[in-house]
């Protein structure tokens, strides 16, 4: 009975990747692809353009582009007609560098600043500026693109700048300098996870080595941006190269764990050309240059990664100081930095030319699958399951969704989820170095969204918690606690005192919600409202994929995960799997917090049902990842009738 069961697991997980992965092909990858063909031989900005706001609005803001100068002030037109023109947020990635001035209503005060000022370039209209407004100045008549509204520029004086175009040689180059970034981020991350920790495997050092080190650097360029050194290549290099050097320093004092390391990795799991494990990496390795090519090629697109991330990222590299967050993308300085940090560094090696940094997305989603792999493995989970279970989560196609388009999502469902899982390998191994690096990724969760502090906090409240009821293993507080304290403490004394919270979305959601529950007004519809649009879309998806605002099409994953789960969550028995018992428990704190501050915004957010269809599943993606883990390990263990599946997860620790 027992291989028959396993059997037909692997068969579902098998007819779950096929499914999933014709629907992505179907509804995501082939029609975007075909887009990217249309304008794969435009540059950066117009292929976004092009795809976030339709071929005619491209062909306005190329125009725009071509005949004014860098360091333009462009005034926007009121809002109207112009629709998304209208909004500074909106534009100010498409026009980079210039700079913006919303008008909202011409009688404004910014408004009629701005048209008296002999320097403003402004978005001209059938009937704006009224006439006599701008007397003088001259002006320049738009080419037809399609968008009547647009009638050309008023401005002191235009430019002829050469139509940008696409060039090859220029691409390959950026290509190049783009991969020596990322090598160099592989690099400085392993020397700084085998420092701390020391012994790891290849499959290891690959999923956390990228993360880590891009998330460690942009902090240390955050620091000395805040004491007033400007950020640029000669101080990106020479803080990567600190950190490198010392630690590697480290990790050749003690050079016998690298070599013990080298060895495990190279003595594996037996030979490497079995066809089911080639099969398996070469749908893995399509998967992944599929993610890879279409990242690259719809550049970005989508409103998070347009309006906050990217260009917000460009900003800092453009003016070499964090204090740039405040005026470039939404939200100011209210978010952390650690993803426009990351952006900013490409932008500062070849303006982001391809752009490089839409390499980090697909990257990070392969973090995440091998962070489910290597768990599952140290657990004793049979090679073939961990694999296909890993290779399930890649293909659903929300994960590949997050792995193409630029949200910080995936990147915090990353540091979240590796932190959980090698706080227990730390605890269950007795190591104090797993324990700090599990702390360390941690606080990057926090350095990556505001909300990632309540969810660290609560992790080592529920750690110590499951530490106390399973009384196995060794918990240490202050390995987890400093280094989360210390990089998420520096971000939040820094925009405490800076008064950035003040205004934000996060401060205004605590004040409404505190202000109404203490006025009685307790309102619980909202949970109701999030289960069922949430259990809703999880069957039937909020939007299709092509074209999308934001995926939320899940697959194949809930009918999976539930019944594996279904069948086997007696296999987390406080007595028998401490580690899954903890495992659980964090799994229910994760969804818990992820429902509560959905709840809360439900005091002050405005058509909050469409809220939670496109955002509170991507928000989710940190619960379903551990689900997955959970429901294959606990398959495996009711597979296998493992009487104690207790572990210490195969790691040497200190």
């Amino acid at each position: 009975m027992k291989p028959r069961l396993k059997q037909v697991w692997m068969v579902v997980l098998v007819l779950g990747i096929a499914g999933q992965t014709g629907f992505l092909l179907r509804d995501f990858i082939l029609p975007w692809g075909w887009r990217v063909k249309q304008v794969w031989d435009q540059p950066r900005i117009t292929r976004s353009a092009d795809m976030s706001l339709g071929g005619q609005s491209a062909r306005l803001i190329e125009f725009v582009r071509r005949v004014t100068p860098e360091d333009a002030v462009l005034l926007l037109p009121p809002e109207g007609e112009p629709g998304r023109f209208s909004l500074a947020r909106s534009m100010q990635y498409f026009f980079f560098p210039r700079q913006l001035i919303e008008c909202g209503a011409p009688e404004t005060d910014p408004c009629t600043r701005a048209l008296a000022s002999p320097d403003t370039y402004i978005l001209a209209t059938t009937d704006f500026p009224a006439p006599g407004a701008v007397d003088g100045k001259p002006f320049l008549a738009s080419p037809p693109t399609g968008m009547e509204w647009f009638k050309g520029l008023y401005g002191p004086g235009f430019v002829d700048r050469p139509e940008e175009g696409f060039d090859l040689r220029h691409a390959l180059g950026a290509g190049l300098t783009d991969l020596g970034l990322i090598f160099g981020l592989y690099l400085l991350g392993a020397f700084l996870v085998l420092a701390i920790a020391r012994r790891f495997t290849i499959l290891e050092l690959l999923c956390l080595s990228l993360p880590v080190g891009a998330g460690v650097l942009t902090w240390a360029l955050f620091l000395i941006s805040w004491i007033g050194i400007r950020l640029n290549s000669a101080s990106n290099a020479f803080v990567c190269l600190v950190l490198l050097i010392t630690s590697a320093f480290v990790v050749l004092r003690h050079r016998e764990f690298l070599g013990a390391s080298l060895g495990r990795s190279a003595r594996g799991p037996g030979p490497i050309f079995i066809f089911r494990r080639v099969l398996i990496l070469s749908f893995a390795a399509g998967l992944l240059g599929l993610s890879m090519a279409l990242s690259i090629g719809t550049s970005y697109r989508l409103y998070d990664p347009v309006q906050i991330w990217s260009v917000k990222g460009y900003g800092l590299s453009q003016e070499g100081t964090i204090l740039a967050a405040a005026n470039w993308g939404a939200h100011g300085l209210a978010y952390p930095l650690n993803v426009p940090l990351q952006i900013s560094l490409f932008h500062t090696v070849d303006a982001d030319y391809l752009p490089g940094s839409k390499l980090l997305y697909p990257l990070l989603g392969l973090s995440l699958c091998l962070a489910t792999y290597t768990f599952l493995r140290r657990q004793k989970v049979e090679e073939g399951m961990a694999a296909l279970a890993s290779l399930f989560l890649g293909s659903v196609p929300i994960v590949f969704f997050h792995s193409t388009d630029g949200f910080a999502n995936l990147p915090f469902t990353f540091y979240l989820v590796a932190g959980i899982l090698w706080s227990l390998e730390g605890i269950q191994s007795q190591s104090t170095r797993l324990q700090a690096l599990a702390g360390l990724l941690l606080g990057l969760a926090a350095w990556t969204r505001p909300e990632g502090i309540l969810y660290c906090l609560g992790i080592l409240a529920v750690l110590w918690v499951g530490r106390l009821a399973v009384r196995h293993g060794r918990f240490a507080p202050a390995a987890l606690s400093i280094p989360m304290a210390v990089i998420a403490g520096a971000w939040f004394v820094f925009t405490l005192t800076g008064g950035y919270m003040h205004g934000s979305n996060l401060d205004e959601g605590m004040s409404v919600f505190v202000a109404q529950v203490l006025a009685g007004r307790i309102d619980l519809t909202a949970m109701w409202i999030i289960i069922r649009v949430f259990a809703r879309g999880t069957i039937f998806p909020f939007q299709a994929m092509f074209p999308a605002i934001s995926a939320t099409a899940w697959g194949a994953f809930f009918p999976v995960v539930l019944i594996s789960l279904a069948l086997g969550l007696r296999s987390f028995h406080l007595k028998y799997n401490p580690k899954g018992f903890m495992l659980f428990l964090q799994l229910l704190w994760v969804a818990g917090i992820n429902l509560a501050i959905f709840y809360v915004r439900s005091y002050s957010r405005p058509g909050y049902e469409d809220f939670i269809e496109r955002s509170f599943p991507r928000a989710f993606l940190p619960t379903a990842v551990l689900m997955l883990i959970l429901a294959a390990w606990a398959f495996d263990i009711l597979v296998q009738r493992r009487p104690n599946v207790d572990t210490a997860g195969g790691i040497a620790g200190e």
